[in-house]
């Protein structure tokens, strides 16, 4: 692999980092709308909106006669039951509410997973740029890429030239990128 492509590989791993940032305000953002959609919710939660209509029916049970005792009459053996509605061709489905939230929940689920992986792939490049570049060349490539200033800005920040600021970043991208690439290799 070539200096330029080993630099390009490393500016865009670097460039991920922000990338990561961005899309976990992103799914925060997202499974805050989406709780809000959850509490929001205008119908009741529960039994009601399982299909069951909160009336109960009285259902004979017959079963096989026991030795020694006489027939079970039906009003004997009566018992209640929840009663759940026959449906036509077209009702509303009465555990909507209830898919709704799962999907919403499912939804929320996905989200944190995306925040996790992108947690955990910024602090790996943290990482990586910490222990391959020295103290000096890390905190260029931090602001740089992490804190996201631009070439300007960071040189005031730091106080370099405008050369030296080139400089330093040039060597701090020089050795960040030998050793991503040896990894990747």
């Amino acid at each position: 692999m070539d200096n330029s492509t080993a630099k390009d590989r490393a500016r865009e791993r670097l460039e991920s980092y922000r990338h990561a940032v961005n899309d976990s305000k992103y799914c925060r953002s997202r499974i805050e709308t989406l709780r809000e959609q959850m509490t929001s919710y205008n119908h009741a939660i529960g039994a009601t909106s399982a299909g069951w209509t909160g009336e109960y029916v009285t259902e004979t049970v017959t079963g096989p006669k026991i030795e020694g005792q006489p027939k079970p009459t039906p009003s004997d053996v009566s018992i209640h039951v929840m009663h759940i509605p026959r449906t036509l061709h077209g009702t509303r489905d009465p555990k909507g509410g209830e898919k709704y939230l799962v999907s919403l929940i499912n939804q929320v689920m996905e989200y944190e997973k995306r925040i996790e992986r992108n947690d955990e792939l910024c602090m790996t490049i943290e990482a990586e740029i910490n222990t391959y570049c020295d103290p000096e060349q890390a905190l260029t490539l931090k602001s740089r890429y992490i804190e996201g200033l631009t070439h300007a800005e960071a040189q005031r920040r730091f106080n370099y030239s405008e050369s030296a600021w080139f400089r330093l970043f040039s060597s701090a991208m020089d050795v960040y990128s030998s050793k991503i690439g040896s990894v990747w290799e």
